[in-house]
């Protein structure tokens, strides 16, 4: 069942279900050679446009969630560098 969920993620998100959607529009070239072509088309198109900067920069941008360290504002606001390990015990370190 975790294999399954791991490939339903994988084929859900592009650009893995827009080559799933060529192959089904080449597949219906046959029975149904306007909706094979449309498809086939439209996962070209897609393709295309998300791997131009204009489409693929905003998409990335809005997964941001804190804007970039601006190094001339941080300047002696830090006293020191804390790391904090969360859960060791499952950690290979540790025998985990």
């Amino acid at each position: 069942m975790h294999v399954l969920l791991k490939l339903a993620k994988v084929f859900l998100v592009p650009p893995a279900n827009l080559y799933i959607i060529g192959l089904i529009g080449w597949l219906l070239l046959r029975s149904r050679p306007n909706l094979g072509r449309a498809l086939i088309a439209l996962s070209g198109v897609l393709l295309i446009a998300l791997s131009t900067p204009i489409v693929s920069r905003p998409l990335f941008d809005s997964l941001k969630q804190y804007p970039a360290l601006d190094m001339s504002r941080a300047d002696g606001l830090a006293g020191a560098i804390v790391v904090i390990g969360a859960d060791t015990r499952w950690a290979m370190e540790y025998g985990g």
